[in-house]
């Protein structure tokens, strides 16, 4: 048992060495799972190149496994530093978690009356005033993949080759996760949407807002 334990951690250690930096610089630049391992010096198994852009994902803040702007262990205060029109700085604080994320009291807004178009319209503008860094959606896609294969399947077929690529690449957990809604996930939800393939939130942190789609 302590040899097998060995292994693993030696295992792990060379994987680092050899392969960890470069899987989390080309992740941060938008590289899919498959074009990561086209691009390593070193052979690595699709699973072990998998988790490790899964867990920089985590670490980075990328994708959320608890709801966005909500309360992740003790509460404290912190301070945000802001510059007003002339330049002059000034300090607003804010109520966050252990984590340093902003608790947040969502304005809970619904878009599921409107037709497809005006949803997708309703979240890109949204999107543009918010930015994208502190935009968060709920993605089902590990909950589907386990439960309900045939639906899985169906929300794949209606993505690009490029699109399909970067979700099917995700080891995503049996949950539903919280995605930032950079300019290749939004494309996602918007495809997925204008399909009636989506039902989910859109977590405006910046705005405040909490947006039901589908």
């Amino acid at each position: 048992m302590q040899n097998e334990y060995f292994k693993a951690a030696l295992s792990d250690f060379t994987f680092e060495a050899a392969n960890g930096g470069a899987i989390r610089h080309f992740a941060e630049k938008g590289y899919t799972v498959r074009q990561i391992m086209d691009e390593l010096d070193f052979p690595a198994s699709y699973e072990k190149v998998q988790k490790a852009v899964w867990d920089f994902f985590l670490e980075k803040g990328v994708i959320l496994l608890h709801e966005p702007g909500t309360a992740k262990g003790e509460k404290k205060k912190i301070y945000i530093k802001e510059y007003g029109k002339f330049g002059k700085i000034s300090f607003r604080g804010i109520t966050a978690s252990e984590d340093g994320q902003q608790i947040i009291d969502w304005k809970d807004l619904s878009c599921k009356k409107l037709d497809k178009e005006c949803q997708i319209n309703v979240i890109k503008e949204k999107h543009r005033k918010n930015g994208k860094d502190t935009a968060y959606v709920t993605c089902d896609f590990g909950i589907m993949k386990k439960r309900d294969s045939k639906a899985y399947a169906a929300a794949l077929s209606l993505l690009d080759d490029r699109q399909k690529e970067y979700a099917e690449g995700l080891p995503w957990a049996d949950q539903r996760v919280y995605h930032c809604m950079d300019a290749r996930m939004t494309e996602i939800i918007c495809r997925l949407l204008s399909s009636e393939q989506y039902g989910g939130s859109c977590y405006f942190m910046k705005l405040g807002e909490k947006v039901t789609i589908g």
